[in-house]
């Protein structure tokens, strides 16, 4: 199993119990739900972004585009972008720098004309 079907199957067990009867245990349950879901959300942003990787290593830049589109979409919905990327300690695959949410824009600019909101 992967990390990812691991966190997937935590978060799937914490809905099935009693949210009630939880916080009675545990009283800090509603942000380990988060972090669980936050968790998921760099995980599967961090899958998309090896992609792009491999993708970018081959030379192959539709396929980049396509993998780095879609792991921004994947944690654009998260607030703070820059700060969770900078936590996981992400490098930049061109520039080998810390990623942030503007060199993510910049490369997809790079790619074609993408721009981000």
């Amino acid at each position: 199993m992967n990390p990812l079907n691991n966190m997937y199957k935590v978060l799937s067990e914490l809905e099935d119990i009693n949210e009630d009867e939880c916080r009675g245990v545990m009283s800090n349950y509603d942000s380990f739900v988060d972090d669980v879901q936050n968790k998921i959300f760099i995980q599967t942003f961090m899958d998309q972004y090896r992609n792009a990787e491999k993708y970018y290593m081959k030379g192959n830049k539709s396929g980049e585009k396509k993998s780095l589109i879609f792991a921004v979409n994947t944690i654009e919905s998260m607030s703070a972008m820059s700060e969770d990327l900078r936590d996981e300690n992400i490098r930049d695959y061109v520039t080998g720098t810390w990623l942030t949410s503007e060199k993510l824009a910049k490369r997809l600019d790079e790619l074609g004309g993408v721009r981000l909101r």
